[in-house]
């Protein structure tokens, strides 16, 4: 399948970041922290330094002696790397370690017109009628000639993608596809999109508050 972009926008303001960038997942040793992620930080021969926490939606966690310390977005060895030399004002050489307990960050949320709106774990080449297949599938008053897919959508340049399922389905169409990234959101509207303006209000007054409401809650009830 080849992805489609019909519509790309960057529009610039800034609120709260709740999704953090990705690396390529090849590996544990290239994984890339972000919100939600379950760790266990521990100082070897200091039991007290044993700490497991969930990284908040901020992508910052506490951590004892060392205070705020920003998670998501690195890899597991430069925040022990990091930790270790915050600890060096306390101990000579102490031996610090990160391991990933519970890899959450690494999602998508489905909202809109499908029979089960809420975050699924996102699986390598999903693309975003998998999304919807996830979700249970599309009610009838779904559009589907004009699903968005928003991404970065908690930075201060995402981007949307309009894509028409409807040929994907009906017609076969493959092309008109999309594949996914983590911490993406597919967004079925019941109404047809004709401009990019009127979506941008759609996201910022209904969707992105929708899907606030999911991530916080994820959060929340994974602490």
């Amino acid at each position: 399948m080849k992805r489609t972009a019909l519509v790309t926008i960057a529009i610039v303001f800034s609120f709260l970041v709740l999704g953090i960038a990705f690396g390529e997942d090849t590996g544990k040793s290239y994984y890339i922290l972000g919100p939600s992620d379950v760790i266990e930080i521990s100082v070897w021969n200091h039991p007290e330094l044993t700490k497991t926490m969930r990284i908040r939606p901020d992508g910052w966690v506490s951590f004892p002696l060392v205070g705020e310390l920003q998670a998501a977005g690195q890899g597991p060895a430069d925040l022990a790397n990091q930790i270790h030399q915050k600890l060096l004002s306390y101990f000579k050489d102490p031996q610090v370690s990160v391991i990933v307990n519970e890899y959450k960050s690494k999602s998508i949320l489905v909202l809109g017109q499908v029979k089960k709106p809420g975050l699924y774990q996102y699986e390598g080449g999903m693309t975003a009628f998998e999304a919807i297949g996830v979700a249970e599938g599309y009610n009838k008053h779904a559009q589907l000639k004009s699903i968005v897919v928003i991404r970065n959508g908690y930075t201060a340049v995402p981007e949307f993608y309009l894509v028409n399922l409807y040929k994907a389905i009906h017609d076969g169409i493959t092309q008109e596809d999309v594949f996914l990234q983590p911490r993406d959101i597919v967004y079925v509207p019941q109404n047809f999109f004709g401009n990019v303006a009127d979506f941008t209000d759609y996201w910022m007054q209904r969707i992105k508050p929708a899907a606030d409401t999911y991530f916080m809650s994820a959060i929340a009830g994974n602490q």
